[in-house]
């Protein structure tokens, strides 16, 4: 009567394979299920048109996943527990190519990242989502890599082959 509908596989009376759900307020997930909880890989769509897609556990937002909103803004990278986590790309104007390429904790930039606005890149460190040091050179944001002990690149790949996809 609240119009909760799901349809697809169930296994001793529960969901478990691949299946639709929606909301009474619209919000259709489509994806993988596992003990009546989502879990594994699906897309959420939510009535005002933003759209998750990626890994899910437990119903939330877990692993690597692509956000995006109606004006095009997008996240792709990591999230834990519903939030951006570990690395990750987030683009405010794709038109004017704006965008933070880095690290996340608690939903915000943490750590070693890149700044771009147009065709100006700031390499820097952030705390708490606020830059605290910008590195004037790429050297010494690489150094500083070096001392973390952070492969940057080796995090860029699955986000970029992902950005590549999206664009097709």
């Amino acid at each position: 009567s609240d119009e909760t509908l799901y349809r697809g596989e169930f296994d001793k009376g529960m969901k478990k394979g691949i299946g639709i759900y929606r909301w009474p307020d619209g919000t259709i997930y489509e994806g993988e299920w596992k003990d009546n909880k989502m879990k594994g890989n699906g897309c959420i769509i939510y009535l005002d048109d933003r759209i998750y897609e990626g890994e899910i556990d437990n119903g939330e937002m877990h692993g690597f996943g692509k956000f995006t909103w109606p004006d095009l803004k997008f996240y792709i990278g990591g999230y834990e527990n519903n939030i951006k986590s570990g690395f990750g790309v987030f683009v405010w104007n794709l038109k004017n190519m704006e965008a933070y390429v880095g690290f996340w904790a608690k939903g915000q930039p943490e750590g070693p990242g890149v700044q771009i606005k147009g065709d100006k890149i700031k390499y820097g460190h952030w705390k708490n989502g606020k830059n605290k040091k910008y590195y004037c050179e790429i050297w010494e944001f690489k150094q500083t890599l070096d001392e973390e002990q952070i492969d940057y690149f080796k995090y860029m790949e699955k986000p970029i082959s992902y950005i590549n996809l999206w664009k097709q």
